[in-house]
């Protein structure tokens, strides 16, 4: 059995639908049997003949095949490739306000905020990850989407109002001043967005300190208000 031969049945024991970078399979696997060279124009030839199929550069994958013929990526595949684990980042966007029910609208673009890049933002099809360094426990992630959910309260489309101040409550029961200061740093939210944050808390009578970070000289415009 030569090394196209090897390569190829190596690389049909992969999780089909599953997004693999080309580059680690190398380095991780086939380093020592095959030159990168040689590995890259298999690599080629497999996607030429559909035995791989190609997602973006440098990264493919083993299609699943059922009845009806190739059966298409998951989000959650496109998810796995860069976010392997919840602690290492989270949903925002369409996305979660569909997950969290506050919209019927099924979402046609994923975006998270993640710690697993290198570069500022990277997309993947109809998946758009920003880094994000901070470590993604449960509070942290709690934060980061409720912000999201207020900065974007206009944008959602036919938004369960109800369901919203449901999630609100459940927000204040757990917010954090400390997690929130340092997400700000970081994000750099717009005042009008934390003025919204502060009716919120206020409204569920949560004591905090964001009247430091606004002016009293300005009506910022809340949704709610």
């Amino acid at each position: 059995m030569n090394t196209h031969e090897i390569l190829k049945t190596s690389l049909s024991l992969l999780i089909p639908n599953t997004l693999y970078d080309s580059r680690t399979l190398y380095e991780r696997y086939y380093q020592d049997i095959i030159s990168e060279v040689n590995y890259f124009k298999t690599i080629s030839r497999l996607i030429e003949f559909n035995f791989l199929k190609i997602f973006s550069k440098g990264v493919s994958y083993l299609p699943k095949v059922g009845k009806n013929g190739m059966i298409p990526l998951s989000p959650l595949a496109i998810k796995s490739l860069v976010i392997s684990s919840n602690e290492y980042g989270c949903e925002i966007g369409e996305a979660l306000y569909h997950q969290l029910k506050l919209t019927h609208q099924k979402p046609k673009t994923y975006r998270y905020y993640t710690s697993n890049l290198t570069e500022h933002k990277k997309t993947y099809g109809i998946a758009t990850f920003h880094r994000l360094e901070v470590h993604f426990d449960g509070l942290t992630t709690l934060h980061i989407q409720f912000m999201d959910v207020l900065c974007n309260y206009d944008k959602i489309i036919h938004i369960n109002k109800d369901q919203f101040l449901t999630i609100a409550q459940s927000f204040c029961t757990q917010f954090n001043q400390d997690i929130f200061l340092l997400l700000h740093k970081l994000i750099e939210y717009q005042k009008k967005d934390i003025a919204f944050l502060s009716q919120v808390l206020d409204y569920f009578g949560v004591e905090h300190k964001l009247s430091t970070l606004l002016s009293n000289r300005f009506l910022y415009k809340i949704p709610l208000s």
